[in-house]
């Protein structure tokens, strides 16, 4: 039976991508992991089987007699994956979870995937997104023992959707396409910025980062039309959720009436509404009293822009560095005396990823200064020698200001000139040097050539009615260039239909 495993694909791809992808892989079965419940139509009920995150997070009434048994030598294998996956668990966590309880959840997830990818003849794994919750990450991992083929979109920008293999390495096709171009420019005697010839996806990035004013350059994600339409979305899921599982929870209501019952009630939403709000102020109080709300004048400083937490750009794409403070220390250690490294909380960020302890252990680092997350991060931009993150959009922000970029992570502007990747001190100290020596300045006709590569490397197409807001593109199209780019980039085991 030809198999395949997707996760996502939500909003209107039911009725067009997840049809035309198993007729044109001729499959017979798909497991369709997804958040929302979906009513599957009627001709593709045999084909789709309906994988609920909520089922794989907690595992709750599974018989896990189905699946086979865990082998020491597999578990070992996966510790790497273990480590990522003990992180990733702040995303279910809105309280705190014993280690042993956590660990219990991600061997049964690896019990279920492992049991699927030995039982099946999966032709393809493919997600709207990397792996980077706990219920899928190990099914990632496991493809690569299985040898099974891993595909996943990555819409990074309204209008841009890269493919990739691994979420540390590159978008498909980028680096062959950066070094086409700066071919060419050698050819033709150098770089020629010309907005006229970058499509209007492009241009809309150029034109953003390059305006007058800066306001027009804020992330799509930081807007408030689009953070208050995905709460609308998420509200209306959970909605969706609830009424779903209304009759079941009648069913078991004496079990609720219990004293196990009882506590389980008490210990989540005492902690939910009551600990946590408790953390959340005193962690606001902490960092005002602690941050400065005014750049320091005529000092030189390198900017580090802190990620929100717990999130994809660092879990697992920063890899070891999802601790921050990592950064910040190996950057405190290597830069001179008369450098200060000025630390900018994420404006998003909340008490789930944060202790109290957090702030004061950063203040008190040599150079080290905490800025107010009212400082505008541009001025920081602007006036950094330069810029420090893992994967975060203010690297991708510093390199049109031509500030170098520090990261310690796997964006998808790390093949950019003037971005510094840091995997050891030995890197770090290499950047460094460049950069307090004036060697590394970006230059802004290297930036324009890569957002050219970008562009024709890239997918034209959304993957979410989200930045269809932003950059609004036709459904039809965006479906069909998604599946033209699965062709093009992996063999399949049989030819596609024409």
């Amino acid at each position: 039976m030809r198999t395949a495993i997707i996760r996502g694909f939500e909003d209107h791809f039911l009725q067009t991508f997840i049809p035309k992808l198993i007729e044109q892989y001729q499959l017979d079965k798909v497991y369709w992991i997804t958040h929302f419940l979906q009513n599957i139509p009627t001709e593709l009920k045999d084909k789709i089987e309906i994988v609920d995150v909520a089922y794989l997070n907690f595992f709750k009434d599974v018989d896990m007699n189905d699946f086979a048994p865990l082998e020491e030598s597999l578990i070992d294998a996966m510790k790497n994956t273990e480590s990522q996956v003990m992180a990733m668990n702040a995303r279910l966590n809105h309280y705190h979870i014993f280690y042993e309880m956590n660990r219990k959840r991600y061997l049964r997830t690896l019990r279920y995937w492992n049991h699927l990818l030995g039982t099946t003849d999966v032709q393809l794994v493919l997600f709207d997104i990397l792996p980077h919750s706990p219920f899928d990450y190990p099914l990632y991992e496991l493809c690569q023992i299985h040898q099974k083929p891993f595909l996943f979109f990555d819409n990074f920008a309204p209008g841009f959707t890269a493919l990739w293999k691994k979420w540390d390495g590159q978008p498909l096709g980028l680096k062959e396409k950066i070094r086409e171009l700066y071919q060419k420019a050698e050819e033709n005697g150098g770089i020629e910025i010309d907005v006229k010839l970058l499509s209007k996806r492009s241009q809309r990035i150029w034109k953003k980062q390059m305006g007058i004013n800066d306001d027009e350059a804020v992330p799509f994600y930081m807007r408030k039309e689009f953070v208050q339409r995905m709460k609308k979305e998420y509200r209306e899921m959970q909605q969706k959720r609830r009424k779903a599982k209304l009759k079941k929870n009648l069913k078991n209501l004496p079990s609720y009436l219990s004293w196990r019952g009882l506590f389980d009630f008490v210990n989540y939403f005492g902690k939910k509404l009551l600990v946590n709000q408790i953390k959340k102020r005193h962690l606001k109080s902490r960092l005002r009293h602690l941050s400065q709300d005014e750049i320091p004048d005529q000092q030189k400083f390198i900017y580090i822009a802190l990620h929100l937490q717990p999130e994809v750009s660092t879990g697992p794409r920063a890899g070891a560095y999802v601790d921050q403070h990592l950064m910040v220390e190996m950057l405190s250690a290597l830069v001179p005396d008369d450098v200060l490294l000025l630390v900018k909380e994420n404006p998003k960020q909340t008490a789930l990823y944060r202790d109290a302890d957090y702030y004061d252990d950063l203040v008190r680092l040599r150079n080290v200064r905490l800025m107010s997350k009212g400082v505008n991060t541009y001025d920081l931009i602007n006036n950094a020698l330069a810029v420090v993150t893992a994967t975060g959009t203010a690297g991708w922000e510093a390199l049109f200001r031509e500030t170098p970029a520090i990261i310690f992570g796997h964006p998808f502007y790390g093949l950019c000139k003037g971005v510094y990747q840091v995997k050891s001190k030995e890197d770090c100290e290499k950047a460094l040097n460049r950069i307090l020596a004036g060697q590394s300045k970006p230059r802004l006709a290297d930036t324009f050539l890569f957002l050219q590569a970008l562009e024709q490397s890239t997918i034209e197409a959304n993957l979410s009615d989200l930045r269809q807001l932003v950059f609004p593109f036709p459904e039809p199209a965006s479906v069909n260039h998604l599946l033209k780019a699965l062709e093009a980039t992996q063999k399949p085991v049989v030819p596609l239909k024409t």
